[in-house]
Order: C-alpha cells, then sequence, then structure tokens
C-alpha cells in the first residue's frame, strides 16, 4: 500500500465519508464524452480534494463499471468481472497538462481494499437516491466477493475491454 492510501485511510471516517458522498454533484451530460459503444457514462464532482467519481452502465441497466479518484489516490472497478485496480493519479505531482483533470494514472502492484472500502462508505451516503441505491448493493456484493489472488488486476481497464 502507498503512502498516499495512509493518507486517504486516515482521513475517512464516517463522518468524512458521508460528506464526501452528500457533497457529489452530477456533472451535465453534455460534456461528459459519451462511449461509442451506447453504454451511458456519468461524472460526478465533491467537495473533496481532487474528488471525481465516474459511473458507466449499459443502455437500461445497472451501473457495472466505476472509477473514483480521491485526494491523489484513484479504484477503479469493474463489477461484472470482478475486476479491481487502484493507484496514485499523480494529481500532487508538479506538470503541464492540457486540461486540469487529466490524471495520469499509476496503478498499485496489490489492490488497496482500504481505499475499496471508503468508496463503499462514499456511495453507502447516497444509498437511498438512483444510481447510488443499486450500486451501493452492487458493490457491497463485489468487496464480499473480490480475492486480492484470483480477481485483482494491476493496470487499469481499457475502455474497450468492458
Amino acid at each position: 500500500m502507498s503512502s498516499g492510501s495512509d493518507t486517504i485511510a486516515e482521513m475517512l471516517d464516517s463522518r468524512q465519508a458521508r460528506e464526501l458522498g452528500r457533497s457529489l454533484r452530477r456533472i451535465r451530460d453534455d460534456v461528459v464524452a459519451q462511449p461509442a459503444s451506447g453504454r451511458i457514462r456519468q461524472w460526478y464532482q465533491g467537495a473533496g480534494k481532487y474528488f471525481d467519481l465516474f459511473l458507466e452502465r449499459p443502455a437500461h441497466s445497472d451501473v457495472d463499471w466505476l472509477q473514483m479518484a480521491l485526494a491523489g489516490r484513484y479504484v477503479e472497478c469493474d463489477l461484472a468481472r470482478r475486476h479491481l485496480v487502484t493507484g496514485d493519479t499523480g494529481d500532487w505531482e508538479p506538470r503541464v497538462v492540457a486540461h486540469p483533470h487529466s490524471h495520469r494514472l499509476s496503478p498499485d502492484a496489490e489492490p488497496d481494499f482500504e481505499l475499496l472500502d471508503d468508496l463503499i462508505r462514499i456511495v453507502g451516503a447516497r444509498a437511498n437516491e438512483a444510481p447510488f441505491d443499486a450500486l451501493s448493493t452492487r458493490l457491497r456484493e463485489f468487496r464480499a466477493s473480490v480475492d486480492t489472488r484470483s480477481h485483482a488486476a494491476t493496470a487499469p481497464i481499457e475502455p474497450d475491454e468492458r
């Protein structure tokens, strides 16, 4: 586990996770690049430092892929394939980029399950609202089933792989 995830784990108690979850605001769909596959992508931004949540789903179905970036760390889940990746976003590194919201993802050698647990608490703060209601349940099921040796990955999930 990197020192970046230790900072997040220390930072997020239950109250803070609820505040972050409640701070999520959906970005207008017309500014979110939609996949050519017909899938639907939603982007939420929250009050936390460098806090973004992307959700993706097939049309007329529940969310099956998501990525959260928070304070220099990210967690990416393909719920259908039981695929988990965590890592650093590089947000703390000084650099010049074409788009300020661009991340340079660097995956961890082993998944950071504390970061996944933080994501579950954040989404759980909105469990009484769509699409977070079904997502909260699916993430808890995903967490119970994922195994670091047989289901984890060490590279981001490519969009064309979904």
